[in-house]
């Protein structure tokens, strides 16, 4: 319980310190800046979401190179194609909003959709495959457990620590 408490610790101090620098920048007008700001946070996360995953594992000194290489090529990939999933959604509402709705166009649209979605679960299949040649089932189960949680867990605490800190004082 402790070890979650300082992980969750940690992460509130990352997104903060995040967040304070995006509001700086923001209200200097440093759009530039604001989006170099969201990238390192990004790396950040991306960095904190192996570290927290690697303690989870429990991985040998055997496995952590092995899977850090598998792990940051397939996190490549999948942002790389997170990205093209939200140009393509982002152009959609676009194509919706701009009065002249074309059938043609929008099915052209959705079908780029299902397949950046369907490739985006192939890397993880591939991505799974490739790990179990060298992880044990329990610790592909742990994966499993933390792909599912990581967000969730993430976003609730954001969530706790908004309300704590909003939460007028008792006397």
């Amino acid at each position: 319980m402790k070890r979650i408490r300082s992980v969750a610790l940690a992460v509130m101090v990352v997104l903060i310190a995040g967040f304070g620098h995006a509001v700086l920048a923001q209200g200097r007008g440093m759009h530039q800046n604001n989006k170099a700001m969201h990238e390192q946070r990004m790396k950040n996360l991306e960095n904190l979401r192996l570290l927290k995953l690697m303690e989870v594992l429990d991985l040998s000194d055997e496995q952590s190179p092995k899977f850090i290489e598998a792990y940051s090529s397939f996190r490549n990939d999948t942002r790389q194609i997170n990205y093209d999933l939200q140009s393509a959604v982002d152009s959609l509402a676009d194509n919706l909003t701009s009065g002249e709705i074309r059938k043609d166009q929008i099915d052209k649209s959705i079908s780029r959709i299902a397949s950046l979605r369907s490739l985006r679960e192939q890397r993880l299949a591939q991505f799974h495959e490739k790990i179990a040649g060298f992880l044990t089932p329990e610790q592909m189960g742990k994966l499993v457990v933390f792909e599912e949680r990581f967000e969730r867990e993430l976003i609730e605490n954001i969530r706790g620590f908004r309300m704590g800190q909003m939460a007028p004082e008792n006397p």
